[in-house]
């Protein structure tokens, strides 16, 4: 009965209070600090930018990720090729020469006898050619003279 009910009342209501209830799509709401607040964003982002743009960037600090893994064995510096192989096949052509027995921190190169700027204390140490490969986890690496 209340359905039948609410039907009637508003079956009854006449089109100037439906016209006058319905808001108006064409006002708009004012807010005049949005303006200022998406001004004072864009101001911000720009200035961001441009001080960041104005520092200078400092090339010359060394770190971590700048040295590749180097050793430092019979007075030369070697680092880490960048052109790795399977060097097992060539084992017949290394020559021992010892075993890496310290460590730097890997922001620094080795500059002792069997030192090298990665945790790999205990690794066997080959001449091979010019160069040198080191004997870790049952794997060669080579690494190659760097020319200073």
């Amino acid at each position: 009965m209340k359905n039948e009910r609410l039907m009637y009342s508003i079956g009854n209501v006449e089109d100037k209070f439906i016209i006058e209830a319905k808001p108006d799509a064409t006002k708009r709401v004012k807010r005049p600090w949005a303006m200022w607040v998406s001004a004072a964003a864009c101001l911000i982002l720009v200035l961001s930018f441009g001080i960041f743009m104005l520092i200078p960037q400092d090339e010359g600090t060394i770190t971590p990720a700048d040295l590749p893994p180097m050793v430092f064995v019979n007075d030369t510096l070697y680092r880490d090729s960048v052109n790795q192989t399977y060097y097992n096949s060539f084992s017949d052509d290394f020559v021992y020469i010892g075993e890496i027995t310290n460590k730097v921190d890997p922001t620094q190169k080795p500059s002792e006898e069997f030192q090298a700027n990665v945790d790999i204390i205990g690794a066997e140490v080959y001449q091979y050619n010019e160069n040198i490969v080191v004997l870790l986890n049952g794997r060669y690496f080579l690494y190659e003279r760097v020319s200073e």
